[in-house]
């Protein structure tokens, strides 16, 4: 995964991450809708995503 890719991922990401941790936004998602029924499932995903997130991160300075 090139350095643009990576940009662009991480950016994708935290678009990700806004939508997942503002309930006021509808979700549209099917994978949201069933895998953040409720507000454990919810920080279980943001936790998951923030961790992706670092990965993308320390990749990205590795390269």
């Amino acid at each position: 995964m090139g350095p643009v890719a990576v940009v662009e991922a991480r950016r994708q990401l935290a678009e990700l991450i806004e939508l997942v941790e503002d309930r006021a936004n509808r979700v549209t998602s099917l994978f949201l809708n069933h895998h953040t029924h409720n507000d454990a499932a919810r920080r279980e995903l943001l936790d998951f995503l923030a961790a992706l997130e670092v990965g993308l991160s320390t990749g990205s300075r590795a390269s």
